[in-house]
């Protein structure tokens, strides 16, 4: 990668964590990163394009350390369980990941996002879980029924509930996730149809 786009990634990682997505401002980032605004347009089309490269440079990081729990020595859906609510944890917590949720933000990356790295991003997530979950189903380790591209797809919308979380109220939100996660648990056991 480019030194230079190394490093207003880097100074918009920092800023957008300490003063958050709406209170930064390009000239922000290109005063961190001893830049002029003017060579910052010859990397990023928008703050929203930088936003995006930070958030998904998080988002894989995030998904590295969701894999390591994959190796652990422990029935696959206490695994499976624990990396739903890590990862939960870690984009409630993270201000990065937070603010992808972030309904005006979402919308806004949602519609400005391109095909070809929403796809690449899909991909990702499979290429990094599938193999596991396979590898289980194979051992009878879970339900064998379960379309593996299905069941990431289900514990994806667990993540994008966190955008209707006022919608849904705050009382019943920590419920529904709890809901939904014994749900996919549920489903995913290797006696569910018997």
């Amino acid at each position: 990668m480019d030194e230079i786009r190394w490093e207003l990634i880097e100074c918009g990682t920092k800023l957008f964590s300490e003063k958050g997505y709406k209170n930064t401002k390009v000239k922000d980032v290109t005063d961190e990163a001893c830049i002029s605004v003017g060579t910052f347009y010859n990397y990023f089309d928008s703050k929203e394009e930088l936003f995006l490269d930070v958030y998904i440079k998080k988002h894989d990081k995030a998904k590295k350390e969701l894999l390591k729990l994959f190796e652990e020595e422990k029935p696959p859906l206490e695994i499976i369980k624990d990396a739903v609510y890590k990862f939960l944890n870690m984009m409630q917590s993270d201000p990065i990941l937070r603010a992808f949720f972030n309904p005006i933000i979402h919308e806004k990356y949602r519609r400005s996002l391109d095909l070809q790295k929403k796809k690449s991003q899909l991909n990702y997530a499979y290429e990094l879980f599938a193999p596991k979950l396979k590898k289980w189903q194979k051992e009878g380790k879970i339900n064998t029924e379960v379309d593996i591209e299905l069941l990431l797809a289900v514990i994806d919308s667990v993540f994008y509930i966190l955008l209707h979380k006022e919608d849904i109220g705050e009382e019943f939100f920590p419920e529904l996730i709890d809901f939904l996660v014994d749900s996919i648990l549920c489903k995913m056991d290797k006696n569910f149809y018997n």
